[in-house]
């Protein structure tokens, strides 16, 4: 399955990708940094239960929360209207 672009609750951009497990996230930061380069750096918020697994980074100094949850799948989520411009630039190269 491929990523599906919707909107958070909070109206901001979200890609989803249902058919990766939990397990798939460290190669899901492996191409982002590849793609992204020092453009992306890690926060040290970490977050993991057993229906979801999550942690943020910084691409160009914006919030995005890169995780897995049992509802999702694998996700990359926007905070804010500069971070929906960052997920249409993933978008394009996912």
């Amino acid at each position: 399955m491929s990523w599906k672009k919707s909107k958070t609750a909070s109206g901001f951009d979200t890609l989803d990708n249902a058919a990766i497990t939990a397990d798939g996230l460290p190669e899901i930061v492996k191409t982002l940094k590849k793609f992204l380069g020092k453009r992306l750096t890690f926060n040290r918020r970490a977050g993991l239960d057993v229906s979801s697994a999550a942690f943020e980074v910084e691409i160009d100094g914006i919030r995005i929360t890169i995780g897995w949850d049992i509802w999702s799948g694998a996700f990359i989520m926007a905070w804010d209207s500069q971070g929906n411009d960052i997920i249409k630039e993933i978008e394009s190269f996912l």
